[in-house]
């Protein structure tokens, strides 16, 4: 119920229940991580940590967002000026293809780019022969 005056109770038990609830999808991850990480010992765990291989795969990974999150506010930025000030030709398809990644989960694009461009893909078995 809210009040015409003074303090609003749902509002922040509500921002709280979103929080409980989304907290599972951030913990359960890296708590499986760690778990099944550290169940040959955690000597082995930090070893693997430590590896060559895993410090360019987390300095990648730390580059690559850290480039995507500038190009996204950028553009981002400018795409919603642009859509917001003006009407013109193919303004809807504009908003349907930047709402696009929204509407597909990460794995499923992720799978249909491997159906497409995979060895065995509708177009990777062209790139093959190349040595693409």
């Amino acid at each position: 119920m809210r009040h015409v005056r003074g303090f609003d109770v749902v509002r922040p038990l509500s921002i709280w229940m979103l929080i409980f609830m989304m907290m599972p999808l951030v913990f359960l991850p890296l708590a499986s991580i760690f778990i099944f990480g550290t169940s040959n010992g955690l000597g082995n765990f930090w070893a693997a940590l430590n590896a060559p291989e895993a410090i360019f795969a987390l300095k990648l990974s730390m580059v690559t967002s850290f480039w995507a999150t500038i190009f996204n506010v950028l553009f981002g930025l400018f795409a919603a000026y642009v859509l917001s000030r003006y009407n013109f030709f193919g303004r809807n398809a504009l908003i349907v293809t930047i709402s696009l990644p929204t509407a597909i989960p990460t794995a499923v694009a992720g799978f249909a780019l491997l159906l497409l461009w995979g060895p065995y893909g509708t177009l990777g078995r062209f790139l093959k022969p190349q040595g693409i």
